[in-house]
């Protein structure tokens, strides 16, 4: 401990100290002792106010925190299945424009830029050049998917085995397109539902006129490939089974998938399950994953096969999910947009420090990931958004809520009773601050949100904020931000989601959130580079990645989903009184909790708000780290850190 003062006793002092392994710490004691209360060097507060220290994190690459693992993105290498340049669509669309916003997308790629590499410094690749269009598949293959009939995908894929014409200038061969076709009868959710009702077989296609002409052996063919890529699917992405069918055609913006294809999935058991949100009765057909570190029981599967064609065209039944007796569950929620294996680093961390045996369920949120793509108006009316009133923030903390009730049911109550904590970082930090103050939820003891979206001031106010019932001032340019993104949610009619929505709204998306950097008053980064501070080395292949997820599963509902939500956690905040109190709700979190935050989280303010309002949560139990070198995403950024913070809090 060190003070320092000035010659008369008057005089305020500073004095530095240290808490354990944390850094320093320093206190102001004002001058004129006789008017103030003895100063208090706090160490070991019982509530964040008083227990929140800054901390300097291993630096990535040291005994301390293993090297960040790169995401491979260039050929042949790529952790991505990449679509052929001939599968894509290379059709120009014209995007609009807000000059006063900066918002202008670049030229759409050109075939020549096709599948370019990070190196070339072409802003987005290789994502950004898959087609002119995001991604996007060529209208055949489209035109296909939308029907979500897979009797004919499986008999347009064994009309073109039978014709066999070869490849012409960016036009596929028959055979390529036969695979594709094949493909698309398994890879959307609506047509492999009805691939699971219909269990096609070489008999029952010979009596469909579509299939009329085709070969034996063509038809043999597209069935044998469809019941590939169904099993395929169900396996690691790395199998030999999966790298040998290469790219698998899926079109998300016309049948949205169920399971990734060509995106890297996580190695730990997926299972799917229907959540019904009870407000407003939405049901969500999604997929979750659940990593034990040791002891991981044996998975039953049903003897009655998911899809059961006869010999050789079947597909098993998914394994029953299942909790080893020693599982200490840690409930992960990812980021808005982000997906089940998001929770993966912090996993990998987990199991390395040994002990007990950390559980990790991640689950992909209401429109993210493969979960259902959901029109927001069915949750309510986009002009419903106010300063106390966000449904869609509502509705995710909800489904929450239903996904664990949901499941402990199948698990026949084993889950609960295992539950150690919920813990995500910025929209997932967001709903664990909020799950730390819900109501008759015993089973959630502990929290641990980091960098949390929302604990920003509400970025929504009105002239006569008082009278209209909001806690904010107005103000200019957060009223542009929040309202920008309510009309290109649909707030504005053009914007609404629509299966045949304008055809550039693609391209605007990704745009929107990976390349736009704000004018006028909103200047900024774009959005994606806000995720990660510089010091992660693996920040541009992880953003670059992000993007090529998103191509797969974007349609019309994703992109309204985006701008709406976005809009939603800038009017939330953890600052608006609680009703019917002049009291912020922050106070009402009175579980246990470690908040987390990076210094150099600075969009938004975020990691400033954090430790503003951290020393005022005076009725939370547990205590606040401020990491310094560090941005966002600091799980992705010091996972092996913030897994023994958590297992130290834990204990």
């Amino acid at each position: 401990m060190q003070a320092a003062t000035r010659p008369l006793c008057t005089q305020a002092m500073e004095i530095t100290y240290r808490c354990g392994d944390n850094d320093d710490q320093v206190i102001t004691v004002p001058g004129d002792a006789w008017d103030h209360p003895p100063a208090q060097l706090v160490c070991n507060g019982s509530t964040i106010a008083t227990n929140h220290q800054d901390v300097t994190p291993p630096t990535q690459g040291t005994a301390a925190e293993p090297a960040c693992k790169e995401i491979k993105l260039e050929q042949p290498e790529s952790d991505y299945f990449i679509a052929p340049r001939a599968m894509l669509d290379w059709t120009p669309t014209d995007p609009h424009e807000d000059l006063i916003a900066g918002f202008r997308p670049a030229s759409p790629a050109t075939v020549a830029m096709y599948n370019s590499a990070p190196s070339t410094n072409i802003t987005g690749a290789p994502g950004s050049t898959l087609g002119a269009n995001e991604g996007r598949l060529r209208q055949e293959l489209r035109d296909v998917a939308k029907r979500k009939d897979p009797i004919h995908s499986l008999c347009q894929a064994a009309q073109r085995f039978t014709r066999n014409q070869p490849a012409a200038l960016d036009v596929p061969s028959d055979q390529e397109l036969g695979n594709a076709f094949a493909d698309l009868s398994v890879t959307g959710k609506a047509a492999f539902e009805k691939f699971k009702q219909l269990h096609p077989n070489e008999e029952s296609l010979r009596g469909k006129p579509e299939c009329a002409g085709a070969s034996a052996e063509a038809v043999r063919k597209a069935l044998t490939r469809a019941y590939g890529v169904a099993n395929a699917l169900r396996g690691l992405h790395s199998s030999p089974q999966r790298k040998t069918l290469g790219w698998i055609a899926v079109s998300g913006e016309d049948d949205q998938p169920y399971h990734p294809v060509n995106a890297p999935a996580t190695s730990f058991p997926q299972f799917e399950i229907r959540v019904v949100v009870p407000r407003p009765n939405i049901a969500v057909n999604t997929r979750y994953m659940i990593a034990h570190a040791r002891n991981a029981p044996a998975l039953q599967r049903p003897a009655t096969p998911l899809v059961n064609g006869g010999p050789g065209y079947q597909v098993p039944a998914d394994p029953l999910p299942a909790l080893a007796p020693d599982a200490q569950v840690i409930l992960f929620i990812h980021g808005m947009d982000s997906r089940l294996e998001e929770a993966e680093d912090l996993t990998a961390a987990l199991h390395r420090l040994g002990g007990k045996n950390w559980t990790v369920i991640s689950v992909d949120l209401p429109t993210s990931g493969y979960a259902d793509n959901i029109d927001h108006q069915r949750v309510s009316p986009v002009s419903a958004v106010r300063c106390h009133n966000t449904p869609l923030v509502d509705f995710i903390e909800d489904f929450i809520i239903a996904f664990v009730d949901t499941l402990d049911t199948q698990l026949h109550g084993q889950l609960k009773p295992k539950v150690r904590a919920v813990v995500g970082g910025s929209l997932g930090g967001n709903m664990a601050m909020r799950l730390g103050r819900r109501p008759n939820t015993p089973w959630i003891t502990a929290v641990v949100p980091w960098s949390p979206a929302a604990i920003w001031p509400s970025y929504i106010g009105q002239r006569h904020a008082v009278a209209a019932g909001c806690d904010t001032p107005w103000n200019g340019l957060n009223d542009k931000a929040v309202n920008q993104s309510l009309d290109w949610s649909g707030l504005d009619e053009k914007y609404l989601p629509r299966p045949d929505e304008r055809p550039s709204f693609r391209r605007e998306l990704f745009y929107g959130g990976f390349d736009w950097a704000p004018v006028g008053g909103l200047g900024g980064p774009p959005q994606a580079q806000c995720w990660f501070s510089d010091n992660y080395k693996c920040k541009q292949p992880s953003i670059r990645a992000a993007r090529m997820d998103r191509q797969e599963t974007y349609d019309p509902n994703f992109r309204a989903w985006h701008w709406r939500l976005g809009a939603e956690q800038l009017a939330f905040s953890q600052q608006l009184f609680a009703p019917g109190t002049q009291e912020p709700l922050y106070l009402k979190n009175n579980k246990r909790m470690l908040l987390l935050t990076g210094y150099e989280d600075t969009c938004a303010k975020l990691g400033e708000y954090t430790r503003d309002v951290a020393s005022r949560m005076v009725n939370t139990p547990g205590y606040a780290r401020f990491l310094k070198q560090t941005g966002h995403s600091l799980d992705n950024e010091h996972p092996t850190w913030v897994a023994q913070q958590i297992v130290d809090f834990l204990h």
